[in-house]
């Protein structure tokens, strides 16, 4: 989107040099059909600086458009090379095989997503931990489960880190032993 407006004497301008567009789109092998929206704020751009900026006078226009709309074609091609953008899709009715057998649809085989029975299950692995560790293990599990690092969580509970680590070394069976068995009674 463009952050300014062009006054008659440049729309005037860009119509003359509008066919510098596809000089471009031609010299850089990109589909009009593709690019020509990507580069043409780019040389409305040009336009804008280069009768703006006296001190731009001395290139050639075309110059200073090629520039600008070699820019908007690497802004485009950033834009696109994001993670986010990068993500791949698969149908759940995607058929995948197991093993040995037949091949069976991945809704068929992926869980659904139920928060309340996830939130439930940790609630109750956490109650059973909580029955097998002392309070102050407890505190830093649950620290450390929230996402806190070894030093915040010494600088919370008032201990030294290597106490902290202690701790959690300590804990650790525990809460492997826990979270194998699972939330099923001893």
């Amino acid at each position: 989107m463009l952050k300014f407006t062009l006054t008659v004497e440049q729309q005037e301008f860009a119509t003359e040099k509008h066919n510098l567009i596809y000089a471009f789109l031609r010299d850089k092998h990109l589909g009009v059909t593709e690019f020509y929206d990507v580069v043409a704020p780019g040389f409305m751009q040009a336009v804008y600086e280069y009768l703006t900026k006296p001190k731009l006078s001395r290139y050639q226009f075309s110059t200073i458009a090629y520039r600008c709309m070699r820019n908007a074609v690497a802004d485009h091609y950033t834009f696109q090379n994001r993670k986010k953008r990068k993500g791949y899709t698969v149908s759940l009715n995607a058929c995948v095989s197991t093993d040995g057998g037949a091949p069976v649809a991945l809704y068929e085989i992926l869980p659904s997503v139920d928060t309340v029975v996830d939130d439930l299950e940790e609630m109750l692995l956490l109650h059973k931990i909580a029955q097998r560790v002392s309070n102050r293990q407890m505190r830093v599990i649950l620290m450390k489960a929230d996402g806190f690092g070894v030093r915040d969580i010494a600088r919370e509970q008032k201990m030294s880190v290597n106490g902290v680590k202690d701790l959690l070394e300590s804990a650790k069976e525990t809460v492997y032993s826990v979270l194998r068995g699972g939330i099923s009674d001893d």
